[in-house]
């Protein structure tokens, strides 16, 4: 092989780490999204039940529907956020 070939052979496998590394980096940030979702269902829960701890006439806190209508709109934007990611558009 002569030293034009070798570098080339260097450069594709380069590129072709780049590439695996690059789609790691992709399914992190999916996997990232994913347990976000879940975290955002856990916080809000959470919150509703301290909420209802600690509520009192002294207290002001944001309303239950609120909570679960924000909750549920992030949820949605982030699924459709996704499908337009996944589909191209």
């Amino acid at each position: 092989m002569t030293a034009g070939h070798e570098e080339r052979g260097e450069r594709n496998a380069l590129a072709n780490d780049r590439t695996l590394l690059a789609s790691e980096r992709t399914l992190a940030a999916w996997w990232r999204t994913a347990i976000a979702l879940l975290v955002l269902f856990v916080g809000a829960r959470r919150y509703a039940a301290t909420a209802r701890r600690v509520e009192n006439e002294f207290v002001e806190r944001v309303p239950r529907a609120e909570i679960w209508v924000g909750t549920g709109l992030l949820v949605v934007l982030a699924i459709a956020a996704g499908v337009i990611v996944w589909t191209g558009g």
